[in-house]
């Protein structure tokens, strides 16, 4: 008599495993990115610079997304 191990899992583990065969990940997929320096300030032997990065995402909506970013750089 052979036993199969998957049938003593409880049924709420079966569950979740057959979840997560179903679950794919969503990478979007950028078009264009447009980095545009706007502002720098030296502060403390430090350059403080921000942009704002205009990436363009391949979505339902084809929506633009803007994010700041803030960098420091030594000098």
């Amino acid at each position: 008599m052979s036993s199969n191990s998957s049938n003593n899992l409880d049924p709420t583990l079966k569950r979740l495993r057959f979840l997560k065969k179903r679950h794919t990940s969503i990478e979007p997929i950028v078009k264009e990115v447009t980095i545009t320096m706007t502002h720098w300030v030296v502060h403390h032997d430090c350059i403080i610079l921000t942009t704002i990065d205009a990436s363009r995402i391949n979505t339902k909506s084809d929506t633009r997304q803007y994010h700041t970013i803030t960098g420091t750089r030594d000098i």
